[in-house]
């Protein structure tokens, strides 16, 4: 579709992210310091383009690393979020539920290739298909590079598998305006625990709940990392028609550690080992 509005102008669309993260995250310092970085674009009454769009939103990243803008050709603004869609299961199951390849190399060592973290109630039963292929294995390498994220609770599964029938553990809390959501492993596995050496591979690529997995990863000493720094981009975020012609994606909560500490927002997961993360899998191991 092809839109008949005039392009939004640009201090609109600037103007439209705070208000959007104050209403959705909250009034706090950050979202202060995004007020601040956003004035710059105040008077600018120029209609908004790609590029300049792409200038809104890197001053935004600067504070906000997941919040992002898009172009779209037309749609009906809206004030709050209607949140993420009903997953459709059977699709995402069809579709292999970001279990994208399980391999297995003669010298012992098995790979399992995620390319993000579907639905817990859709990757579940393919999770454990792929974990008892790979139980055997002298190593297992978690491959994170094209990992975009997803459902923190598909996360928790995977953590789940490699620490076996133990404790539970709490792996971090995300803090919403109005609440706090604990997220804890449950001590039941969907697989025998794996009990080789574990890698993980991580990029630039590895962003948002797919960043959370690795550093859960490293913080728990569940695997040693491989690759690249990944994005920093930790906040919750929901869908949002902040114009006739911008959407966005909008934080709505911050992840903390256990006990308030810091997590990889703007500074990303640093990996155990740097590597280039487009070497040949087997240098990454």
């Amino acid at each position: 579709m092809t839109s008949t509005s005039s392009p939004s102008p640009v201090g609109t669309v600037a103007a439209l992210v705070v208000d959007a993260v104050v209403r959705h995250y909250g009034a706090d310092e950050r979202s202060h310091l995004l007020a601040a970085r956003m004035s710059a674009f105040r008077d600018d009454q120029r209609g908004i383009d790609p590029a300049r769009l792409a200038e809104v939103e890197s001053a935004a990243q600067e504070v906000f690393r997941h919040l992002e803008l898009t172009a779209v050709a037309e749609q009906q603004p809206q004030q709050c979020s209607p949140g993420w869609p009903e997953p459709d299961v059977a699709a995402i199951r069809r579709a292999g539920a970001d279990v994208a390849a399980v391999t297995r190399d003669a010298d012992g060592t098995a790979t399992i290739r995620f390319t993000g973290l579907a639905p817990a109630q859709a990757a579940a039963p393919l999770l454990a298909g792929a974990f008892a292929l790979v139980h055997d294995a002298a190593e297992l390498v978690l491959d994170l590079r094209d990992n975009g994220g997803g459902d923190p609770a598909t996360l928790v599964l995977i953590v789940d598998w490699l620490i076996g029938e133990a404790a539970p553990l709490h792996l971090f809390d995300v803090v919403y305006r109005d609440r706090v959501r604990q997220w804890w492993t449950a001590g039941v596995p969907l697989a025998p625990r794996h009990s080789g050496r574990v890698r993980a591979l991580i990029g630039p690529r590895t962003y948002s709940s797919g960043e959370a997995l690795a550093w859960v990863l490293q913080r728990q000493r569940l695997a040693t990392l491989v690759g690249e720094r990944t994005p920093g981009a930790a906040d919750h975020v929901v869908p949002l028609a902040l114009t006739h012609d911008v959407h966005g994606l909008i934080p709505e909560a911050r992840v903390v550690a256990p006990g308030g500490g810091p997590t990889w927002e703007g500074q990303g997961v640093q990996p155990d080992v740097n590597v280039s993360a487009e070497a040949p899998p087997r240098r990454l191991r």
